[in-house]
């Protein structure tokens, strides 16, 4: 979907734009005229991809909010590194929870969002759970998510619905997603890997297909409305694919405390992007190697990792852009004494983004704190705050609070406002009903 951009009412107020990531996900980008401004950044027009800048008005207030909620996730994901709590063994994607008896909330901090034991199952490939147990279980699931935004037209979007079908078997698993119907339209494959897990006493995995590239688990399972901004930055023509399913190879190697994967990626079109692999000018599809390391027990509540790319994508006007990039991150779960936070911080280099022999170096970060509301319903409350510069002069600060919610066994929803500087939020949401067909 392309951004769609918001007319200011007058000179002090901003304009803002929806990137084009997720059907109902919205990012604000604020846009004002060329200025320096007092936190001493010179702002000009020379993206011209989104052409956004950043208002005089609040930036210092912004800088210092920013800095703050930095300063807390960063605090709470330390106090959590030394937290007793553990992480319940069990397994929680509908057709799991079903297999085996369980609730969603064992693998879940709130879904999708996984908690440190529904990480390591995922960066398992599904290994770390017991195939006999299994064994009876249908393999197919539906899903279909209403979705809210009122940046986008119609404001609701109930065309939504895919077909999953997930396997655990012997040193073998898979997943495959089938969009039926996507933002009211037509849909096409979303996933399709299948994984070989009987590598070195069944802790390596040789996977194939259509898949997240490698990474940290919260850039493809998490509650919040909008995806994160860091791994899809546009930097001139390239929008970065850190968090994007494509389709690739990959090898990985982990045990309960330690993980490491890397592969070869390509194109994140449909089921015929598995055969874009031609390197030519006139196939627009960024390849590249993407890597990730990271430290985490499955009974512990924190996550430290870092990841990196690099690549290359054809440019409009000919020639290339060689791109790399590299992020460090840490997770920490809520405790019963600590909320959950999460920090990301990302640079990048691009030799040729807009085909005028001029390199850019790009950073991005992002902070957020969440925490359990409600009692004992399973609810998630968070504040997210992000930046991300592209090098090229523009600064984009955008800024969320979500109230992520199940709604009954198997449905769940979530709330979000978009915040900018001096004006109203932007609202956001989804209702999102998982159902298992029953076993054998």
């Amino acid at each position: 979907m392309r951004s769609e951009n918001g007319a200011a009412e007058n000179d002090e107020e901003a304009q803002y734009i929806r990137e084009p990531s997720h059907p109902a996900a919205l990012r604000w980008l604020v846009a004002e005229p060329s200025q320096v401004l007092p936190c001493g950044v010179n702002f000009t027009n020379d993206n011209a991809i989104t052409g956004a800048r950043v208002p005089l008005k609040g930036c210092v207030r912004h800088m210092n909010r920013s800095l703050t909620l930095l300063a807390i996730a960063l605090t709470l994901v330390a106090a959590a590194a030394f937290a007793p709590t553990a992480a319940k063994k069990v397994a929680a994607m509908p057709v799991f929870a079903q297999a085996y008896g369980l609730d969603c909330k064992a693998c879940h901090t709130e879904v999708p969002s996984l908690n440190a034991y529904g990480r390591y199952v995922q960066r398992s490939m599904y290994a770390g759970l017991d195939p006999s147990g299994y064994k009876k279980e249908n393999p197919l699931w539906l899903g279909e998510q209403v979705n809210y935004a009122t940046t986008q037209a119609p404001e609701y979007q109930v065309g939504n619905v895919a077909i999953h079908a997930v396997g655990v078997y012997n040193n073998w698993t898979f997943h495959v997603q089938q969009w039926i119907v996507q933002n009211n339209q037509t849909g096409d494959l979303d996933t399709a890997w299948v994984s070989y897990n009987g590598l070195l006493k069944g802790n390596a995995h040789l996977v194939l297909g259509k898949m997240p590239g490698p990474g940290p688990s919260f850039w493809s399972q998490w509650s919040d409305v909008a995806p994160f901004a860091a791994p899809s930055i546009v930097v001139g023509e390239h929008a970065q694919s850190f968090a994007s399913n494509r389709w690739g190879a990959k090898f990985s190697y982990g045990d309960s405390n330690f993980m490491a994967e890397g592969g070869y990626f390509g194109s994140g079109a449909g089921l015929g992007g598995a055969t874009q692999w031609g390197a030519s000018a006139d196939n627009g599809v960024d390849k590249g190697w993407q890597y990730h390391v990271a430290f985490q027990r499955p009974d512990k509540p924190v996550s430290i990792g870092f990841v990196g790319n690099n690549g290359s994508v054809p440019l409009a006007e000919g020639g290339y852009d060689r791109y790399a990039a590299y992020g460090a991150y840490a997770q920490a779960d809520p405790t019963p004494h600590l909320p959950g936070a999460l920090v990301y911080y990302q640079v990048g280099y691009d030799d040729n983004p807009m085909a005028a022999g001029i390199s850019a170096h790009s950073t991005a970060y992002t902070a957020e704190v969440f925490f359990p509301v409600f009692g004992r319903h399973e609810s998630i409350l968070g504040v997210r705050d992000e930046m991300t510069n592209d090098g090229m002069g523009t600064i984009n600060h955008t800024g969320a609070v979500d109230l992520g919610f199940r709604v009954y066994k198997y449905l769940h929803a979530d709330v979000e406002a978009g915040l900018a500087n001096g004006t109203t939020p932007v609202w956001g949401g989804y209702l999102w009903w998982t159902q298992p067909f029953g076993r054998f």
